[in-house]
């Protein structure tokens, strides 16, 4: 039937052809339609009998096992602390990311006072979340009447610290520099009570450097909210060395109450979401200065499952932005996270910024995009191998197999408290496909001994930054995997 056909078409189209069971879903309505009930049962119990051993069932089932389990996740070990109620919460900065912490603050009905320097910075603020509250209208999540209130009741403005003196938590969202951060958390820190929790947004800067000009430290802690905020589900907890149990708790229990997923993790450079996903990104540009066109990079990890090719991706978050976090990364880890050459060349054209500048690897304009030809041409003039060619595979494990090996990094430096953890984080801050069960859950139905000599293979022809996790390597010799 038509409708039949309609429903597969828009299925199809969402899921990529990655999940059978909607379609096996509406494959037994459109059979049982026209037969008798008895005929329609055993017919979908047929095919649900085919779907629930293969691997994607049982990755998703993994998943549903994961989120439950987070549920009673609290960040600390310790049961007898108990997190700190939040009534009042100010956020320093006005911009894309704070306007988005202060509606998700304001919506879960927190008290919120957001602070910039100037009113022009707050009136854009304001103008964002009333646009988010407007959408919750628009698809009648909220009456007008209920979006008008939340706001007008919840959400505050000053442009000085008038109003801070009562505050349970802070959070910041200002520009990505260690001093100025450091700057406006000493002057912060005297302007709130004893009890205030001080948090930053950052993506990539040490929470333990930013702690240093505190008096306070056990109150400081990183908060990274993933953009856009209103639709992103992760928040990275950022623990420095003398942040305290109850901040923790207090902060983890927060990012529960809106309604976030919460991942604790250790201070290193990148945290862990950016540190697995950069080098993803940056072997996607190295690829390009290899030769391998970026409309092919992009279909490669689409059709892998990605819901965004990595140079579309790099381009929605700014090229600017992701040289920043490159570069903290490359500072930190050296030579296997050195930044794609080429970056150099974008990071000196201001009008290649991305899709906001409506030009980066590819050219935005009304409404297409088309590769950004001058500057793939820029870029295989820094690659001694852009004439060869290259299989799609040694593409895909270019680009999927540095993230294994930087995850399982992540899991043995105690980055992150587990592999589970790990692979929440993974797929609900980057999209890596739920179907497979995330980074290392794909490592273990891949074959660990096969991952570790692909490795090597790649290393030897590209570099050091293929050479094998030493946990990897011991896993392929005790014939171990994460999730057995």
């Amino acid at each position: 039937s038509f409708v039949g056909y309609m429903a597969k078409k828009n299925v199809k189209k969402k899921t990529k052809g990655h999940y059978p069971a909607p379609l096996a879903a509406i494959n037994s309505v459109i059979y049982g339609f026209s037969k008798p009930i008895d005929k329609g049962l055993r017919n979908e119990a047929k095919e649900f009998s085919k779907l629930v051993i293969t691997p994607i069932s049982k990755n998703l089932v993994q998943l549903f096992y994961n989120q439950e389990s987070l549920k009673k996740y609290t960040g600390v070990s310790d049961d007898t602390i108990r997190p700190k109620v939040i009534k009042k919460a100010g956020v320093i900065g006005a911009g894309l990311m704070g306007a988005g912490i202060t509606w998700a603050l304001s919506y879960k009905g927190v008290e919120t006072r957001l602070k910039d320097v100037e009113n022009k910075f707050l009136v854009k603020g304001l103008q964002q979340i009333n646009t988010i509250y407007k959408q919750l209208v628009k698809i009648r999540r909220l009456t007008p009447t209920q979006a008008n209130i939340l706001f007008l009741k919840n959400v505050s403005t000053t442009s000085n610290f008038s109003g801070f003196h009562d505050r349970d938590i802070v959070i910041e969202a200002i520009v990505e520099d260690i001093e100025i951060k450091k700057k406006v958390f000493q002057q912060l820190e005297r302007q709130v009570p004893d009890h205030c929790i001080l948090a930053s947004n950052t993506s990539s800067l040490s929470i333990n450097e930013m702690s240093t000009v505190l008096t306070r430290p056990e109150n400081f802690i990183g908060m990274h909210f993933f953009s856009p905020v209103n639709r992103m589900p992760l928040v990275e907890i950022i623990v420095g060395d003398k942040t305290s149990p109850e901040t923790i708790a207090s902060v983890v229990q927060l990012s529960k109450g809106l309604k976030k997923t919460p991942v604790v993790v250790k201070d290193c450079p990148g945290f862990l979401v950016n540190r697995v996903l950069l080098p993803y990104l940056n072997e996607a540009v190295k690829c390009v200065q290899d030769g391998v066109s970026v409309e092919k990079i992009d279909q490669i990890a689409v059709k892998f499952g990605m819901p965004l090719g990595p140079l579309s991706l790099a381009d929605e978050v700014g090229l600017d932005v992701g040289y920043k976090v490159a570069m903290v990364l490359e500072a930190g880890y050296g030579e296997r996270m050195k930044t794609a050459q080429v970056f150099q060349d974008i990071i000196g054209d201001s009008d290649c910024r991305g899709r906001k500048s409506k030009k980066g690897f590819y050219i935005y304009k009304s409404g297409n995009k088309e590769v950004n030809r001058p500057l793939v041409d820029r870029a295989v003039s820094y690659s001694s191998m852009s004439n060869q060619k290259y299989l799609d595979s040694d593409v895909l494990d270019r680009m999927i197999l540095v993230m294994v090996n930087e995850s399982v990094r992540c899991l043995a430096e105690g980055v992150v408290e587990n592999h589970l953890l790990l692979d929440m984080a993974m797929i609900l801050g980057t999209g890596f496909p739920p179907f497979r069960g995330g980074v290392l859950r794909y490592a273990d139905s891949r074959g660990i001994k096969e991952i570790v000599t692909r490795l090597r293979e790649l290393a030897s022809v590209y570099g050091e930054r293929f050479k094998p996790a030493d946990l990897l390597i011991q896993y392929a010799q005790d014939g171990k995997s994460f999730y057995k």
